[in-house]
């Protein structure tokens, strides 16, 4: 069967998040039409990467973290009304993004024409409660909620299903919740300020992963978390300390909007001549890097050239053989060369892998001034050619990963990175 579930929310972050309640709801898999958004208002609305390597909207990652699995991916229309035929199969719809109502309406024809049964729902908001509403079969049907839902202050969310049938179903679906609510109520420890260098409109509407994983590494620690996000525009070396001298740690996140990396340089070298606990994601890293590369080499002149093409010392270059070979786009899930004895090393533990999404590397000639300066190489790629992660053993915390640990997380399962970034945080006010 098809289930087609209408949403009017025009957000990356909320684009298939209801349907992803109602796939769980019912034991369906989710699958999704092409999407389109406005990628200047939003650049992070496609910058979900599956365990395969597929770049998706952003808003996916709430299917994974409710679901558990790794997201499936139909290549077309027909693929798609063909494993429902076999399948209960869920498709988000919003008319905003992924060519409106027409869309649905043609999917249901064809799946119609294959004699797979349909059934069309539409998502209903109000004071801060999502409703999932199936709509009637006909004129005189009654409309009924099969799902409802609420985010918590992290855009985590949390559902229940009022008319799912008693049975086993009902029994799966009603754990199912008394799990989700557990986990979005710790136990307060002492109030912890994290500075998230990033826009509040970017992180909650566009990108959601990095809130509700940092969420999930307070959570597991009973930390209170008090999560303020401070936007990179904001920053600079003259302002950066009094900006963020109130926080007890600095997340510097993932991104394709290059117009956040000076920001984010300033802060990475706040929390450095500071002692601050501080964690970068992926474009974060690559900041951290810029930032001890600019203060161990005496120079402003180097940066990254996605966002500087020209500058004089870049410090993370193409990926590929030499400047001529075509620019790799790294994506999916990749094996990790840990350096034993690294702080990364215990870290980690036994998850040696990393869900990656970039075309740059470090300059390999910035290796030797940056151990120098006390940040060391500690994990690469299979390959050797490219630095995953960068450590200083002499700071309190300084770790970034050329990846997105972020999309690992889950709630009562969060990365170790992001708990062990945490816990040194939370150490600053004991």
């Amino acid at each position: 069967m098809l289930h087609l579930v209408e949403d009017d929310a025009d957000t990356p972050a909320h684009y298939g998040a209801q349907a992803a309640i109602l796939a769980e709801a019912i034991g369906a898999t989710l699958l999704h039409l092409a999407a389109r958004f406005d990628e200047g208002r939003f650049p992070d609305a496609i910058q979900h990467v599956t365990v395969d390597g597929a770049l998706v909207p952003s808003g996916l990652v709430w299917s994974e973290r409710l679901s558990g699995r790794p997201l499936s991916i139909a290549n077309s229309a027909a693929e798609l009304v063909s494993r429902a035929a076999g399948a209960e199969v869920v498709v988000p719809v919003h008319p905003g993004t992924d060519g409106g109502i027409e869309a649905a309406n043609a999917l249901a024809t064809l799946a119609a024409r294959n004699c797979v049964p349909v059934r069309r729902y539409r998502v209903v908001r109000d004071d801060g409660l999502t409703r999932i509403i199936e709509r009637p079969d006909g004129a005189h049907g009654m409309a009924r909620t099969i799902t409802q839902a609420r985010q918590d202050r992290f855009g985590r969310w949390s559902w229940d299903a009022p008319r799912i049938q008693p049975g086993l179903e009902g029994q799966r679906v009603a754990a199912a919740v008394g799990a989700a609510t557990a986990a979005l109520t710790p136990t307060p420890a002492a109030g912890l300020r994290i500075a998230l260098i990033g826009r509040a409109a970017d992180q909650r509407d566009a990108y959601p992963a990095t809130l509700a994983a940092l969420a999930d590494a307070a959570e597991a620690q009973s930390i209170d978390l008090n999560l303020i996000c401070v936007s990179p525009h904001d920053l600079s070396d003259a302002n950066a300390r009094e900006a963020l001298t109130a926080f007890d740690g600095v997340v510097l996140p993932g991104g394709a909007d290059m117009t956040r990396v000076p920001g984010q340089i300033a802060a990475a070298k706040y929390a450095w001549a500071s002692s601050v606990p501080v964690v970068g994601l992926c474009l974060g890293m690559q900041s951290m890097a810029t930032a001890i590369a600019r203060l161990a080499l005496h120079t402003d002149e180097i940066g990254l050239m996605e966002a500087e093409p020209h500058v004089r010392i870049p410090s993370f270059v193409p990926i590929g053989a030499d400047a001529c070979a075509p620019r790799v786009h790294r994506l999916g899930r990749q094996p990790l060369e840990v350096t034993p004895g690294s702080r990364l090393d215990a870290i980690l533990g036994a998850q040696r892998y990393i869900l990656c999404n970039h075309r740059y590397r470090l300059n390999p000639e910035l290796a030797a001034p940056l151990a120098a300066a006390g940040v060391h190489i500690v994990a690469r790629d299979t390959s050797e050619q490219i630095a995953d992660a960068i450590e200083a053993p002499g700071h309190p915390f300084f770790i970034g990963m050329q990846g997105h640990p972020e999309l690992s997380s889950a709630a009562g399962m969060p990365h170790p990175l992001l708990s062990a970034f945490m816990l040194a945080a939370a150490a600053r006010i004991r």
